[in-house]
């Protein structure tokens, strides 16, 4: 079972690229992490386990871009972290 979203952080590396390289995706992600919060099985986030990176990771579409994911991890009860953000490609889901 997955547990709720209650609180998302970003780890320093993606906080860089939301402030720098992605910095027009800020307003797109906060209302992904308000929907997140919302539910995470809403339509259009496609929230769904990510393998590849091991135990408790999943990835959810960027609220208002097709291309664009966010890769997440449980760290306990509610409490989430964002530890990588990028287009389809950068996170390994294909062109």
């Amino acid at each position: 079972m997955v547990p709720p979203v209650n609180h998302i952080v970003e780890e320093d590396a993606v906080k860089k690229v939301l402030n720098g390289k992605y910095r027009d995706f800020q307003k797109k992600w906060q209302n992904t992490k308000e929907r997140l919060i919302e539910n995470k099985f809403r339509r259009g986030l496609n929230f769904k386990a990510w393998k590849k990176d091991g135990k408790d990771s999943y990835s959810v579409k960027v609220a208002g871009d097709e291309g664009f994911r966010a890769h997440l991890r449980n760290q306990g009860g509610q409490n989430w972290v964002v530890y990588n953000f990028g287009n389809h490609k950068e996170l390994g889901h294909g062109g």
